[in-house]
């Protein structure tokens, strides 16, 4: 049994259930004056400490893609730097059905520049990245 520190009247504690597996119980006790007895009402809390769980492991997640975001901006300014280049851009397709789903990333400037804003974008007809997405993309890049 985990117990964690009782302040103010409260103890939240994990106990082991019958059925297997593990409960969470938030305590609120109360001694009432004079008597020497201490009263006290328990609730279950396990979906709510679960959902922090779950929060507090998202939160580490988003962290995490927000420093490999920023990873990946600074080397493309340097590759910007190095190269030359103006504008980055990566093209990702997935079929779904009877369509292709295009999904684009890059510079923002350049995202916008081509019209691809709200993503991801659903092009009736199984394509191809060879014969129709990288020709189409390369034309729209050579107008910008």
């Amino acid at each position: 049994m985990e117990i964690l520190p009782f302040t103010q009247g409260v103890l939240d504690h994990r106990q082991g259930h019958a059925g297997g597996g593990e409960r969470w119980i938030s305590w609120n006790a109360a001694p009432p004056s004079g008597t020497g007895l201490t009263y006290a009402v328990g609730r279950a809390v396990s979906a709510a400490v679960r959902a922090q769980e779950e929060m507090q492991e998202m939160v580490e997640v988003l962290s995490a893609n927000a420093q490999s975001l920023a990873e990946q901006a600074a080397e493309l300014d340097r590759l910007r730097t190095t190269m030359g280049v103006d504008c980055f851009f990566a093209l990702f397709t997935n079929v779904f059905g009877d369509a292709s789903d295009l999904f684009a990333a890059g510079d923002e400037a350049c995202i916008a520049k081509l019209g691809l804003r709200d993503q991801p974008v659903r092009l009736k007809g199984v394509m191809s990245r060879k014969k129709d997405f990288i020709p189409k993309f390369g034309q729209m890049f050579r107008q910008i």
